[in-house]
């Protein structure tokens, strides 16, 4: 079927697509560049996520133990520490985001040492993250949906946005 889709194609300048996506004019150029057809190629998506799937997997790691670090600090500082839970989150929170930005600094993006400019921006980037995943469990909770599954949505989105703002914002010029 690929065969004759491929002599379809090359025989029909008007065809813009075989099956496979690549336009005819990419794949004639490659094939008489290379001797070799894009097909044997994997596409750009793939090899984009295989070249970031280990940066990507250190920052999620990372990112479980903020959750671990927050989540008890929360409990030592409200339950043993006697502080208000507001105090006691944010404290809490900013604890998880320090501890987040050091381990991304040196094992996530490897620079040679930590700034005072990157921990604000990584903060901002985290206020933004926590910002999008109280507004995505306050829509879903009341669309309906159930509170725990509507948090992990959040988690998700937020997960997201930090990402995307720690490697094109954070640590830019070093990602």
């Amino acid at each position: 079927m690929r065969r004759f889709l491929r002599e379809q194609a090359a025989n029909s300048d008007s065809a813009e697509t075989i099956n496979d996506g690549y336009p005819v004019p990419v794949r004639r150029k490659a094939e008489e560049t290379s001797g070799a057809s894009p097909l044997m190629h994997k596409p750009p998506i793939i090899s984009f996520a295989r070249r970031h799937t280990g940066r990507i997997l250190r920052f999620a790691g990372i990112g479980v133990t903020g959750v671990i670090i927050n989540t008890s600090m929360l409990y030592v500082l409200s339950r043993w520490a006697g502080l208000p839970l507001v105090a006691a989150s944010a404290v809490a929170v900013e604890l998880a985001a320090i501890s987040n930005y050091l381990l991304n600094d040196t094992w996530t993006f490897a620079t040679q040492s930590p700034s005072l400019r990157r921990f604000a921006k990584f903060n901002t980037a985290a206020l933004a993250g926590l910002v999008l995943n109280v507004v995505i469990v306050w829509l879903l909770t009341r669309l309906g949906l159930y509170f725990m599954v509507a948090d992990l949505n959040g988690i998700a989105a937020a997960f997201t946005v930090n990402y995307a703002f720690s490697v094109r914002w954070v640590w830019a010029r070093e990602a």
